[in-house]
């Protein structure tokens, strides 16, 4: 839905804006008089519905023009109005905005009605309120729910693990990779996830670790990491060049593994991509990670993908799991984009708070919901 407001001097001068630009199918949503530098103008905003949406597209994009039209409500309705001339006009005008308001309200029972058990709606509603789409919802609820008992949190867990296994991703193994790379906006915590990740190939799997980082545009950032190599006892090589990250990767040559940490890169920065996709041409990483946050909002988070996208971007990797109450965000951009999930980070600690990303695991995030999974269960 587009919302616009226009202004000219008569109610037919306004009127034949609107039809110019939004055409013949466009909804009087207000009229009031306004201030001009000579005289009042007359002000109306109208909407259009561009285009219908796609069958699959379709989910939660009523509640998007809603919450559209609240937030303009808010900003127009209740200030002082009045008009003369055109009563006619005008009461055909309130005529309008009333329908439009009765088809609203229409919509909405609309998407309130399911065709699913008492139960079933039980689960439904909790995985909307953690921020699952509506359309991941519903089908999981209608492919992997035969024989379920939903009243039994256990086996709900199960059938959703074992649809998200096979639908959103397969599982992450990450086992024979020697050179790992981060790339992401700024302030996702890539540094972070990186030293937990140093810690846990160190520890866990008895490898030989060592670091370096092109993260040379931060404040704080190479002392960060200078303290780190010494705690940890991982050789570190600082790189400020595309050349000088190379020459770095290559000199590692006799360790088991070697992370890359890069700058966190603001992707609407003109040629900010493309000086980082020179620099993973020189790392050549087995694997490259994008990491995002999942307290972030989800239309930036699916932009950074797209806009990351012509790097060679192997899995996602989502940070700050501990800090939003809508896990499900994680599920709508790995199912929207078809890239496998690698680590989900919920928390600072080094390196307990870095887990593999697992069906079992996700599902547990968002039937427990909470911060970190730790809130109330569900139904």
């Amino acid at each position: 839905m587009r919302i616009k407001t226009f202004q000219a001097d008569s109610m037919r001068e306004v009127l034949r804006k609107v039809r110019e630009e939004l055409g013949e199918n466009a909804v009087i949503l207000d009229s009031r008089q306004v201030k001009g530098l000579l005289s009042r103008r007359v002000e109306i905003t109208a909407a259009v519905d561009e285009a219908p949406p796609k069958a699959h597209r379709a989910v939660g994009s009523f509640q998007k023009q809603m919450e559209a039209y609240r937030r303009w409500k808010e900003q127009v309705l209740g200030e002082g109005r009045g008009m003369e001339g055109d009563w006619e006009e005008m009461a055909r005008l309130r005529e309008e905005v009333a329908a439009l308001r009765r088809a609203m309200a229409t919509t909405v029972r609309r998407e309130e009605e399911t065709p699913f058990s008492e139960p079933q709606h039980r689960w439904y509603k909790l995985l909307l309120g953690r921020g699952v789409d509506r359309g991941i919802v519903e089908r999981w609820l209608l492919e992997g729910g035969d024989g379920v008992d939903w009243g039994v949190h256990e086996r709900v867990r199960a059938c959703l693990t074992g649809w998200l296994g096979k639908v959103v991703f397969p599982r992450y193994r990450g086992e024979g990779a020697k050179v790992v790379a981060f790339v992401g906006p700024t302030g996702m915590g890539k540094t972070t996830c990186l030293q937990k990740l140093a810690v846990r190939h160190k520890l866990v799997r008895g490898c030989r670790v060592a670091l370096v980082s092109a993260d040379t545009y931060r404040i704080g950032a190479m002392e960060q990491m200078r303290s780190f190599s010494a705690i940890a006892g991982m050789p570190l090589k600082v790189a400020y060049s595309p050349e000088e990250v190379g020459e770095a990767v290559e000199s590692f040559g006799d360790r088991d593994v070697i992370l890359v940490d890069t700058p966190g890169e603001n992707p609407g920065r003109k040629g900010g991509i493309e000086a980082l996709e020179k620099l993973v041409r020189e790392v050549g990483p087995d694997e490259l990670h994008l990491v995002l946050a999942a307290n972030a909002k989800e239309g930036d988070l699916m932009e950074a993908v797209r806009r990351f996208g012509v790097l060679p971007v192997s899995y996602l990797l989502f940070t700050k799991l501990d800090e939003t109450l809508s896990p499900g965000t994680v599920v709508n951009i790995a199912y929207a984009t078809g890239k496998v999930l690698s680590y989900l980070s919920d928390g600072p600690r080094i390196p307990e708070d870095l887990h593999t990303a697992t069906p079992e695991r996700l599902a547990g995030i968002l039937l427990e919901g909470g911060y970190g999974g730790t809130g109330e269960t569900s139904p």
